[in-house]
């Protein structure tokens, strides 16, 4: 993998802030790095009203990147989530997944 890391992405956690008797979900962005995005692959459910197509993207991060399961990714334009953690020599793989609805023309 090469280790040119290009694209800029920002991780976002979602924490919980207890507001009375309630937990209010609360955005708030880690950081900003630069990535390598690795590979791209979808898959369709053409059976389902509307057609439902999965993306899911392997990036290549920093070691010292702050990314844990279960953070959102915004990457060029897209809002995914965070499923896998891989670390490998010299840079973090994540992988990602996001859902697109849409109609088949």
């Amino acid at each position: 993998m090469k280790h040119h890391f290009r694209t800029p992405l920002q991780v976002i956690r979602i924490t919980a802030q207890q507001d009375g008797e309630f937990t209010v979900p609360k955005p708030g962005v880690v950081g900003e790095y630069k990535c390598v995005i690795v590979s791209v692959s979808s898959s369709s459910k053409t059976d389902e009203k509307p057609v439902t197509w999965t993306i899911t993207k392997k990036v290549g991060l920093p070691l010292k990147a702050d990314v844990q399961r279960g953070d959102e990714v915004l990457l060029q334009g897209g809002r995914f989530l965070v499923i896998d953690i891989n670390p490998h020599r010299y840079s973090l793989q994540i992988t990602m997944v996001a859902e697109v609805k849409g109609h088949d023309s």
